[in-house]
């Protein structure tokens, strides 16, 4: 038997994964023995005794997974306390989760945490309950863990993502300020983070956004810049109507002190019904 062939195909003629690397590391050190001494019980006994070896050695190694806590209890609108894992054993190289986490909330692939803000992209139930399977894999090897996150009502923010315009869009350089970025669930107050709208310099400039239909709104919450120029916002008027070009009103209240860095509008307890 041509020994060097063999040796040839197994070590040099395809592409190796990190398992076939350490099985592979075996099968040639008995080869280099079998070569040298010619004597098949003495290569079966090293055999035996590395497998052993390499069987005690996975074993040692194996990892498992615990999750900081099983069930959440949140609240839309309000930070979940983060979800961690701690892992024993031999290291995860990745971790991975399903169904795929979203509305506020994320997941670091890296080390397996989830954390964020809660949001109910429409009109919710009372609860949204989701099950999560968090899945650590190693070289050898996967465990899972799983959380229940339970999100509750709380406060909706009814104008997320719905369709906003604004009188004009003040152009800076690269930035383009859009109404839309009033409502994309970003309260970042800094300009060149791209999250706050301008309109240009302009006398009875406005801005309005479209829930779509009529809506019980209880508060309006208004995030004024953070960076600089929050005196810009000093007199300003708050509508809720029902037309979209505001000839009648459900409410209107005039302000003339700026947010800082945001004011929460109070209605009464049974709210305004209003579109626009």
């Amino acid at each position: 038997m041509n020994y060097e062939w063999l040796y040839f195909w197994i070590f040099g003629a395809h592409k190796k994964t990190l398992t076939k690397l350490f099985l592979n590391a075996i099968v040639n050190f008995l080869i280099i023995i079998f070569l040298k001494t010619k004597n098949t019980t003495n290569t079966l006994n090293k055999l035996t005794k590395l497998l052993a070896v390499a069987i005690i050695s996975v074993s040692l190694n194996a990892f498992s997974v615990t999750i900081s806590t099983n069930y959440v209890n949140a609240t839309a609108g309000t930070a979940i306390t983060p979800v961690t894992i701690t892992n024993t054993g031999d290291t995860a190289f990745y971790y991975s989760i399903s169904p795929a986490i979203s509305n506020g909330l994320s997941f670091n692939a890296r080390n397996g945490t989830i954390s964020g803000t809660p949001i109910f992209t429409s009109d919710p139930v009372t609860y949204v309950i989701t099950t999560y399977v968090v899945t650590a894999t190693g070289l050898f090897a996967k465990d899972t863990a799983t959380v229940v996150i339970a999100v509750g009502v709380g406060d909706i923010n009814l104008a997320f993502g719905k369709h906003a315009t604004q009188s004009s869009t003040y152009l800076y350089h690269s930035i383009v300020p859009v109404a839309g970025y009033a409502v994309d669930g970003n309260t970042d107050g800094y300009f060149l983070n791209k999250s706050t709208t301008y309109t240009e310099y302009e006398h009875g400039a406005w801005w309005q956004v479209d829930l779509g239909s009529k809506k019980n709104i209880n508060q309006i919450i208004i995030y004024n810049r953070t960076d600089c120029c929050a005196d810009r916002l000093s007199n300003y008027q708050v509508s809720i109507s029902n037309k979209a070009d505001f000839s009648t009103h459900i409410y209107q209240q005039d302000f003339h002190v700026a947010p800082n860095p945001k004011k929460t509008i109070k209605l009464d307890a049974s709210g305004k019904q209003g579109r626009y």
